[in-house]
């Protein structure tokens, strides 16, 4: 296998590692998917007001939110991945969680040898938008 093979293959190993451990509550595998002492989650938020914000969480305290609500139904789809100079990674990644559907932009920095995603930013998808609109906007 060459480097890019075996790259991808970590990243996406990282990915689901977080989507496994999401889906089922699992703190083990989210802890081996991120990074917890710089990761970081971020999305859009309505505050109080009815005014769209950006929120930023540690990833930490999303991990302890995850491990408290486990799914009962799921599939993913990793819709891309780029990798620059072997050290930073871009994952396009498009799942459900029982009803509720998602489009994620990961980024992951390789550190002292492991790929960990450093950066989770989503939006979730409505009703009308579905898994499959979403794999079609990639095309």
């Amino acid at each position: 296998m060459n480097e890019l093979t075996i790259a991808t293959d970590l990243i996406h190993q990282a990915v689901n590692n977080y989507y496994v451990g999401v889906s089922t509550g699992n703190v083990e595998m989210l802890m081996q998917a991120f990074d917890t002492s710089a990761g970081h989650l971020k999305g859009v938020q309505i505050d109080g007001n009815g005014k769209e914000l950006v929120a930023v969480e540690p990833i930490s305290g999303s991990i302890e939110r995850w491990s408290k609500r486990p799914y009962q139904t799921g599939s993913g789809n990793l819709l891309s991945t780029e990798i620059i100079e072997g050290k930073m990674a871009t994952v396009k990644f498009a799942f459900t969680l029982d009803d509720n559907h998602f489009l994620d932009l990961l980024t992951l920095y390789k550190v002292n040898g492991e790929w960990k995603i450093v950066n989770k930013m989503f939006v979730v998808l409505d009703g009308a938008f579905s898994l499959s609109n979403a794999l079609n906007e990639t095309n």
